[in-house]
Parts: structure tokens; sequence; C-alpha cells
């Protein structure tokens, strides 16, 4: 027979007894930003309308700028300040389930009715982020909550080793460390150095030619603003740990290059 895969996501009950705790326990959680919950609402709610969200490293497409998305009222601060916070899946989310937002969850942990209504949610289609509006409102309770399994799984790891946040933290701080010197090796051949400048743009013009489609967007993490902020990061990571660089020059004064 064959062997099922892992399920896409747990009832909050179910993934609450995985983790040794309790549903109460896991909505205060996620109100505190400390796990993600999310809302099955299959054939319980109709679409509206969507809009996509620009993650912090992307900005807008020349398509949203000219339609004045930035100046609609779902482009609130409030909404610019959870982006920060989306993008915990990489994974496609099945039909009917939505994130619940943060402020959602501490108004369901408070309601004394035991549910709330909402007319908006989040999702992620593979690719992109995006507010759903609904077209009624609807009324969410605790039985609706699930729990994605890969975020149930990243809280099962941390159970099953207790320095969990420590490793993860010395892990960042190695991918720092590679990163800062795979790009000062990368700048400094002979003949052929390069600013940091030059090297984003390199990237940036290799990661174009390698698209399968070249109308899609950058991936994530590769767009010129992240860039330039994982290696300034690098930069000062080696500094830390003893390991002076050179300073990176000015964009302007660099002309475009390729790696060879």
């Amino acid at each position: 027979m064959k062997k099922l895969g892992p399920r896409e996501y747990w009832p909050v009950a179910q993934a609450a007894k995985q983790l040794g705790s309790t549903v109460d326990d896991m909505v205060h959680a996620a109100g505190q930003r400390q796990i993600q919950l999310c809302i099955n609402l299959f054939q319980s709610v109709e679409e509206a309308c969507c809009h996509r969200v620009p993650m912090p490293d992307e900005g807008l497409t020349e398509q949203e700028k000219n339609m004045g998305w930035q100046d609609e009222p779902l482009e609130s601060q409030e909404h610019q300040a959870q982006t920060e916070f989306w993008g915990r899946t990489r994974s496609c989310m099945p039909t009917g389930i939505y994130e619940l937002y943060y402020d959602d969850a501490r108004r369901l942990e408070l309601s004394i009715a035991g549910s709330i209504y909402m007319k908006e949610a989040v999702r992620f289609d593979g690719q992109d982020w995006w507010i759903v509006e609904f077209r009624q409102v609807v009324e969410v309770n605790q039985e609706q909550l699930v729990l994605r399994h890969e975020e149930l799984q990243k809280f099962m790891d941390q159970k099953s080793n207790g320095a969990a946040g420590e490793l993860d933290k010395r892990e960042h701080t190695a991918y720092l460390n590679v990163i800062g010197l795979l790009s000062h090796i990368l700048r400094n051949r002979p003949g052929k150095e390069l600013s940091e400048a030059a090297l984003i743009q390199s990237m940036l013009t290799a990661e174009m030619k390698l698209r399968s489609d070249p109308n899609a967007r950058p991936l994530y993490g590769l767009s010129e603003r992240s860039l330039q902020d994982k290696l300034k990061h690098a930069r000062h990571s080696l500094s830390m740990a003893g390991v002076q660089m050179p300073q990176a020059k000015k964009m302007e004064e660099t002309p475009r290059a390729e790696l060879q």
C-alpha cells in the first residue's frame, strides 16, 4: 500500500495534543506572534476580491504603481507592519485555508462568546500573498482553527531539541559569515576586482538569466535592496568575529558588472 504523506494541516485540538499544549494556550501564543494559526473556511465563505501583498524587499510592480494600488485603503500601516510576519509558508495553501491575523487571535482569546467575525484574511498561492475580502462577514470559532503541518513540524523539532533557539542563532550567524567571506572572495579575484554594488548587479543579472520565466518576479530575498541588506549584515557578523572587511563602495561610483 502506498504510504500517505504528511497532513497539510491539523485541527488545532490535534495539533495542541501533539505539542503537549491546549487550544487556549495556542490561541494566546498566536496573539503574541509566537505561532501562526490558520482558519479552515472551506465552502464557508465566498471571496469578493483579492489584493496582492508586496513583500518588504520587493516593492510594487509597475502595473500596481500605475493603478495607484498603494493608495487604496488596504495598504494601511497595519498591513505594512504585518508583511514582515507573512511568508512563513513556501507552499501553496489549500483551498479555504487562510492565515489568522494576530489581532484576530487576540480578539478570539478575549471573546466571551468564543467566536469572532471576520471580513478578510490572507492566503498564499505558492508565489504571492493575497489579502482576501469576503463577500459576507464570517463567524469564526476555535473549532475552525488549524495549524499547517510545516508550522507544527517546526515546533516539534524545537520540542525534541531543547537548544533549538540557540542552534538557530548559531546557524544564522554561520550563514552570514559564509555570505560575507564568499562576497569578499568574489570581489577580490586578481584582475577582476568588483565593488559590492557591482557584485549585487551581477547576482541580479545571473538570477534573471536563470529564470524559466523571464517575466516572473525575482526570487524572494534576491531583490537589490534585500541583497544590500544581507551583505551589510554579513560584513557586520564577520567584523564582530574579529574579521575586518573592506568598506562597500557607493552604488553610483560603480558600473554594472557580471561574474565571469
